[in-house]
C-alpha cells in the first residue's frame, strides 16, 4: 500500500536529466543539474578521474595559425632548390667517367638546349660550336624534346673518349670528354669553381670566342639574351661547366 505523492515501491531512483518522478513527486532541485554549456558540451571537471579526460579533450583542439612570423619555404622545396644561374644538369657519372665542356640551358620558347658557355681549356672550347647554338643530336641521336638530364647522360662517358655533337645550324664537331665527374659536380654548385685545366691549343679563330665566353662570368644577361635563352630577366652568367 502506498500513500499519494510517494514513489512506487521498487522504482529506480531518480537519475541525472530524468523527468520528475511519477505520482506527483517533487521535482529535483535545480542545483543537482550542471549548468548548460553554450556549445552543447559539458565543461571540464576539476575533480577525480575527469581531469585527464577533460584536459585531453580541450588540448586536442587545433590552435589558430600564428601570423607574427614570416613564411619560409621548406628545405628542399622548389623555391630553395631553384637554379639561380644558367647551368647544365650534371651527369650521373662515376670518377672514371667524364663529360664535355659545354654549358647548356633549355630555351623555354623553342624547347631546345642552347649553348651558353664553354669550360676554358677544353676540347669543346676549341670546337666550332659557339654560344647560342642549339643542340640537335649527340652521336647521331636526336635530342629533340629530351630532358636536359637525359642529354647530359648521353654526353657523359669514359674520360678521354669522344662524342659527335651536331647543332640545328648544321655544325658538327667531334668533342673529347675531357671534364671529369668531379669538375662537373663542382661546376654545378654556385660559387664552387672547378679546378683549372691546362690550356689546350685552340684555333686562333676560336681563341677569342673562348676568352669572350669566360669573361662573361658574373655579368647579368641583357634582355635580348634572356629572351634568347628563355631565362628570367636579371639572371647572371654562371661558371662554364660540362
Amino acid at each position: 500500500m502506498a500513500y499519494f505523492g510517494m514513489p512506487v515501491f521498487g522504482a529506480p531512483p531518480p537519475m541525472w536529466g530524468a523527468p520528475p518522478p511519477p505520482f506527483g513527486g517533487p521535482p529535483m532541485p535545480w542545483g543537482m543539474f550542471p549548468p548548460p554549456h553554450p556549445y552543447g558540451m559539458p565543461p571540464p571537471m576539476s575533480v577525480g578521474g575527469n581531469v585527464g579526460m577533460a584536459a585531453g579533450l580541450y588540448s586536442s583542439a587545433l590552435a589558430a595559425p600564428s601570423l607574427s612570423g614570416s613564411v619560409q619555404a621548406p628545405i628542399g622545396s622548389l623555391y630553395a632548390s631553384a637554379p639561380a644561374l644558367p647551368s647544365v644538369s650534371k651527369p650521373a657519372a662515376s670518377s672514371a667517367k667524364g663529360t664535355v665542356g659545354l654549358m647548356l640551358w633549355p630555351n623555354a620558347k623553342t624547347n631546345q638546349l642552347c649553348v651558353t658557355g664553354h669550360s676554358p681549356g677544353t676540347s669543346a672550347a676549341a670546337s666550332k660550336i659557339d654560344v647560342g647554338d642549339a643542340i640537335e643530336s649527340v652521336n647521331g641521336k636526336s635530342v629533340a624534346g629530351m630532358k636536359p638530364e637525359h642529354v647530359a647522360t648521353l654526353m657523359a662517358g669514359e674520360l678521354g673518349s669522344f662524342i659527335t655533337v651536331r647543332t640545328t645550324g648544321g655544325i658538327e664537331a667531334r668533342i673529347e670528354r675531357d671534364v671529369s665527374a668531379e669538375e662537373a659536380d663542382a661546376a654545378s654548385v654556385p660559387g664552387k669553381a672547378p679546378a683549372k685545366k691546362p690550356s689546350a691549343k685552340p684555333s686562333p679563330a676560336k681563341s677569342s670566342a673562348s676568352t669572350a665566353s669566360s669573361s662573361r662570368i658574373g655579368r647579368k644577361l641583357t634582355q635580348q639574351e634572356c629572351e634568347k635563352y628563355g631565362v628570367k630577366f636579371g639572371a647572371t652568367w654562371g661558371p662554364a661547366g660540362g
